[in-house]
């Protein structure tokens, strides 16, 4: 009774497996990389001049100001979460935006690295600005509390409320972007199952 759905199963099987695939399109594969790797290398030397400008712009408000004031701490806090957020950046992308002389198959593997690195990235970025926000919000709390002073003329909310649109934006590039990277890691995949075929 099973025989001859079973036998149009294998029909299909064979049908299936005789179709003739396209060879990977070798030459698109290094074009892309090479124009990833330029974006990556624009993307760390634009990270790494925004720290330095971060830099100069806690040195003016810590250091060349007389005494410490709590909001010194809180700066101060918020500095460090952006130094640590650049060097683990620079750590998770190390070695990434090199893509020459690789063979197909190490090249289709560094972009499969590539993709999974953007996705960590994206990730990160979201729970930062989600702490910051968390942080503001709580140096928000302590200055209706009046245990924190207000931020020179402005206050704690005025600030957590220009950073929400910043959160907001980084949660919807983090969906955008894991949804596009994790289409193209299916497709760097199948790329490497067709090249170790």
């Amino acid at each position: 009774m099973n025989a001859p759905h079973e036998e149009s199963w294998d029909a299909l099987d064979t049908l299936w497996r005789s179709q003739t695939v396209a060879p990977p399109d070798l030459d698109r594969l290094q074009r892309e990389a090479r124009v990833r790797g330029w974006r990556l290398q624009a993307i760390v030397a634009i990270e790494w001049l925004s720290l330095l400008v971060v830099t100069a712009m806690v040195w003016r408000f810590v250091a060349l100001k007389p005494g410490w004031q709590t909001i010194d701490t809180v700066v101060l806090a918020l500095y460090a979460c952006a130094v640590a957020f650049t060097l683990w950046t620079a750590r998770n992308r190390r070695g990434l935006w090199q893509e020459r002389a690789l063979a197909p198959r190490a090249l289709v593997e560094r972009e499969i690295e590539r993709a999974r690195s953007s996705l960590r990235f994206w990730s990160m970025n979201s729970r930062v600005t989600g702490l910051m926000f968390v942080v503001l919000a709580a140096a928000t709390l302590a200055e209706t509390a009046g245990v924190l002073a207000p931020p020179g003329r402005g206050s704690w909310s005025t600030v957590a409320l220009i950073n929400l649109p910043l959160v907001i934006v980084s949660r919807i590039l983090h969906r955008r972007r894991s949804r596009t990277l994790g289409a193209r890691l299916e497709r760097l995949r199948g790329l490497a199952e067709q090249l170790d075929a």
